[in-house]
């Protein structure tokens, strides 16, 4: 179904370029067709993973790597906007791919229609139990504990009731019943495989709402590098 309607979009887009001459304005069209096939790509390697998830046999890999451009990758062909710090960390890519690919398309699908702000922001900070530990900014030397912690944010639809909190921390419950005001982050992915990938690769996930800004939260404790490691 994801794969039908990214291919759908791309074929738009293509149709539009070729349609130049007909008084269309194709400017970025081919930009944002490759940006949308890129997408696809996207997610047939995430095919299988996506799969054990649905299953309950997902087991977390984490893997050396580059965090900017992992965001990078992320955010291409969306409408979001990035921040993200320039270091070299060990995560689990399909887990973290999966789950803020859902947050981000229900911030999409169901925040402001009108002007979401959607922004997805990456942040390295001391391991610490104090939740105001000190981010960390500059090149890092050596090998040391860290905490990264990815925020979706989202102006949230007025007209819609306020998003529950919701955490997996929190025993994983069976949702209700889909309705246009439930926390239901994507195609097929619910919160209870959220809870479920989250758990098994050692991160937390949590979605509230302050005020008329919607924030789902993606933390883990894992090891930062030097910059010049070998990805």
């Amino acid at each position: 179904h994801i794969l039908k309607n990214t291919m759908a979009d791309a074929i738009a887009c293509i149709e539009m370029f070729c349609q130049r001459n007909k008084g269309v304005d194709t400017d970025g069209m081919l930009t944002k067709a490759s940006d949308i096939l890129f997408r696809g790509m996207w997610w047939c390697k995430l095919r299988e993973a996506v799969l054990r998830m649905v299953a309950g046999q997902y087991e977390s890999e984490p893997e050396v790597v580059n965090l900017h451009q992992f965001a990078e990758d992320f955010v291409r062909g969306r409408d979001v906007e990035l921040e993200c710090p320039l270091h070299v960390v060990m995560l689990d890519p399909m887990a973290c791919n999966v789950i803020l690919d859902n947050a981000v398309t229900n911030a999409t699908r169901h925040g402001c229609q009108t002007n979401p702000e959607v922004k997805l922001t990456a942040r390295v900070s001391e391991q610490s139990h104090n939740a105001d530990a000190a981010t960390i900014d500059s090149p890092i030397e050596s090998e040391m504990p860290v905490e990264v912690r990815f925020t979706v944010t989202n102006r949230a639809d007025s007209s819609r009731a306020a998003v529950k909190r919701w955490s997996t921390q929190q025993p994983n419950e069976p949702q209700q019943s889909k309705s246009p005001n439930s926390p239901v982050l994507s195609d097929g992915l619910g919160l209870s495989h959220i809870w479920m990938v989250a758990n098994r690769a050692d991160m937390v996930a949590e979605l509230w709402q302050n005020g008329d800004m919607v924030h789902f939260e993606l933390y883990f404790q894992t090891e930062a590098l030097p910059r010049d490691t070998s990805l």
